[in-house]
């Protein structure tokens, strides 16, 4: 999979979707090369709704333990976490964190 920058928005919402299997969600238009996208569709990187989920398409929260989840690291800024499978990943807001697990989920499958 090519690395995107994880912020906020359609790129991020398409590769998320692709990740999960929603290869007909949104698609780059052949003439401009801009994203498209049907308005009735989720968008995981700004809808927690949405990214729980995506979480739970990909299975993201489907692993046993006690460090499968997601929580709150204070440092300078309040962080959001969502751990799995040996991994945590640490980002801005909660659904932009589960975006990001569910990109490294199924970079690691």
């Amino acid at each position: 999979m090519k690395a995107i920058e994880i912020k906020a928005g359609p790129e991020l919402d398409l590769a998320v979707a692709k990740a999960i299997g929603l290869e007909s969600w949104g698609h780059r238009c052949k003439s401009c090369g801009s994203l498209e996208f049907d308005a009735k569709l989720f968008h995981p990187s700004t809808d927690l709704n949405a990214a729980f989920a995506a979480a739970e398409k990909a299975g993201l929260f489907d692993t046993e333990g006690p460090n499968a989840g997601l929580g709150q690291a204070y440092a300078e800024d309040v962080t959001w976490t969502v751990s799995f499978v040996g991994s945590i990943v640490y980002k801005s807001t909660p659904a932009l964190a589960i975006c990001a697990a569910i990109l490294k989920l199924k970079e690691e499958e």
